[in-house]
């Protein structure tokens, strides 16, 4: 890195975790354009998967068993995720 990009790194280093988040939620607003076709798209599909899915037209698996499939097992929930879970009403397996 440059002089100005080490001088940058080490003040958003000093800095207090939510204004390193609200940094980080500006840059990437700045980086993210909309594309409209791009959306379009998307919609469409999942338009059509949700169809499919109504219409059982798919197989489902639930969210403990990918949870296994990921970690090999249902891992524990720490005290923060448990108060993450339940601020948006949500109950731990």
């Amino acid at each position: 890195m440059g002089t100005i990009s080490n001088e940058l790194a080490a003040k958003i280093k000093s800095l207090p975790d939510n204004e390193k988040i609200e940094l980080v939620d500006s840059i990437l607003i700045q980086l993210d354009k909309p594309d409209p076709e791009i959306d379009r798209v998307w919609a469409d599909e999942a338009g059509k998967r949700w169809q499919a899915y109504k219409m059982g037209k798919v197989e489902t698996v639930s969210y403990e068993q990918v949870r296994k499939n990921v970690w090999g097992q249902t891992p524990k929930l720490t005290f923060r995720k448990r108060a993450s879970l339940a601020a948006i009403g949500t109950k731990p397996l």
